[in-house]
């Protein structure tokens, strides 16, 4: 269908009118949770780190809603790092109708595609290197360029990365 090496977004065919209507409402149940009585030592180291995560999940927070991103470097040993930027919606639209066009034969494929492209949207630093003066067609040719170990290292700090972030928004929802 579509060749996997070439880095072209055409979607001038796709109907962007999406109709949710009819869409079936999923209802989600909470399990159940056990508590485990913890020491005091450990109780007030874990209420100080909390204090920090919810503290930097209102930075975040006021960063996203103020200045429409959030960045953060990672430390990949002790010289080298990588930087992640928020995605635009239309960056993730643009990822997801670029892999539908894709035809994957394993889900392994499929999740390193996935990774590659989205990287390209996001990945913003590394190892000192500024990346973002490059369009995402030239970052997706820069990360394809590098060790598919690398790749699944960046990838974990990228789902960390946008974790915090969905985190920071849920957090700042109830709080700021």
């Amino acid at each position: 269908m579509s060749n996997t090496d070439e880095f072209a977004f055409n979607f001038e065919d796709v109907d962007n009118v999406i109709d949710f209507s009819d869409a079936e409402t999923v209802v989600v149940k909470e399990a159940e949770q056990t508590v485990e009585p913890v020491a005091p030592e450990a109780e007030a180291e874990k209420t100080e780190e909390d204090e920090e995560l919810h503290t930097e999940y209102l930075v975040i927070y006021d960063s996203i809603m103020f200045e429409d991103k959030f960045e953060k470097e990672y430390k990949l040993g002790k010289k080298y790092s990588a930087k992640f930027s928020t995605r635009s919606a239309d960056a993730d639209i643009k990822i997801s109708r670029q892999l539908d066009r894709m035809e994957f034969s394993t889900m392994h494929a499929l999740q390193t595609m996935s990774a590659v492209l989205t990287m390209s949207h996001s990945l913003v630093g590394l190892n000192g290197k500024d990346l973002r003066d490059m369009t995402p067609a030239d970052r997706y040719e820069f990360i394809r360029s590098k060790s598919s170990h690398l790749i699944e290292v960046l990838s974990r700090h990228m789902v960390g990365f946008d974790a915090l972030v969905r985190g920071a928004l849920s957090y700042g929802e109830e709080n700021f």
